[in-house]
């Protein structure tokens, strides 16, 4: 007999699994992204930069979404084994079924996004009356946290440590971590999108004659006509009286955004351990030749493989299967473009 188990409903755990939400540690980046957070980041400068990144405001950033997708996807379809000493035994029957309406697969998948964005994931685990877990869910974050005395909440209950297991990551997050490069990020695709929608650099219009100054409402005017001639398709054209001069401020370079935004792909590359060419990003001291790109996929299969052995630790220890056992998450499906032969493992 199982308990303690899906007490939040089949629904609301295929919709949280799919498309979670954050909530958690009290003033953690798990905290769901609102208007007024990022509102206040951007309009509030450096007393915005106080508030913690969402995973929302992160996944706007296309380098992230891409580093992301190549970690989590790549550990995710990793198989689940048991050995005892180098010999494989048969698995528990939770590692490759549930009674839950999201496949292991999935648990697997959002635990490393978990690890990956936040540091932490939590189960949920049923057991049998001798101990032995029968099945387990991932407790989505923003159902979770934990108290001054370190007992984990979920839905603000204490819960009892033999039901949940909880994962620790390889580092604090990318919230944590990446924190003012993903804000950094956001504020770049700003800057380039008003680049794109008014291509030339801020332009002053000033009056020459004074005996023909203009009323505030036609400066206004003036202004406002100016400015939509510039975003017009067909091209700018405008018209300007006698008494009015135009001066152009000095722009900023295209190639600067170009290169800004390069650079910024090569900070998310050094901050998820993705090798720069897998993001696209240009080195300065390489060029992207078919070496650089041989050598990129075994550099991150060595990488995936750190990670995947935080999250086999975990699984290893006595509470999830029995002593003198552990559990191995197999990535022989990856490849090295080397040899194109399946990646080793350990076992």
């Amino acid at each position: 007999m199982f308990v303690g188990i899906f007490r939040w409903g089949a629904t609301a755990q295929v919709s949280q699994a799919l498309a979670p939400g954050r909530r958690a540690f009290p003033g953690s980046p798990w905290s769901p992204a609102s208007t007024l957070q990022m509102v206040a980041a951007d309009v509030f400068g450096a007393a915005g930069e106080l508030l913690p990144v969402t995973r929302a405001e992160a996944m706007m950033v296309p380098a992230v979404v891409d580093a992301r997708n190549i970690v989590v996807l790549s550990l995710a379809q990793g198989v689940l084994k048991t050995f005892r000493g180098d010999a494989e035994v048969t698995s528990p029957a939770w590692t490759y079924r549930t009674d839950s309406q999201i496949p292991p697969s999935l648990r697997t998948l959002w635990t490393f996004d978990d690890l990956f964005f936040g540091g932490y994931s939590l189960w949920e685990v049923a057991r049998s009356k001798a101990g032995a877990i029968g099945d387990a869910v991932r407790v989505p974050p923003e159902r979770w946290s934990w108290d001054a005395d370190m007992r984990v909440l979920v839905d603000d209950d204490p819960v009892q440590a033999s039901d949940v297991v909880l994962f620790v990551g390889w580092d604090e997050g990318l919230l944590t971590t990446g924190a003012s490069y993903i804000r950094g990020a956001r504020e770049l695709h700003r800057a380039v999108r008003g680049r794109v929608r008014t291509p030339v650099p801020h332009t002053t219009l000033q009056g020459t004659d004074p005996n023909m100054d203009l009323t505030e409402e036609e400066a206004t005017k003036l202004v406002e006509d100016y400015a939509a001639s510039r975003r017009q398709p067909d091209g700018a054209v405008s018209y300007l009286p006698s008494s009015v001069k135009k001066e152009d401020s000095s722009g900023v370079e295209i190639a600067l955004y170009e290169q800004g935004r390069n650079a910024e792909v090569l900070d998310f590359a050094r901050l998820t351990g993705v090798p720069a060419a897998m993001l696209e990003a240009s080195q300065v001291s390489a060029s992207l030749t078919y070496e650089t790109r041989e050598g990129s996929r075994s550099i991150l299969n060595e990488r995936l493989r750190g990670r995947a052995g935080v999250f086999e630790a975990r699984l290893s220890m006595d509470d999830v299967t029995p002593r003198g056992t552990r559990i191995a998450l197999d990535l022989s499906h990856l490849q090295t473009d080397a040899t194109g032969l399946p990646a080793t493992t350990e076992d």
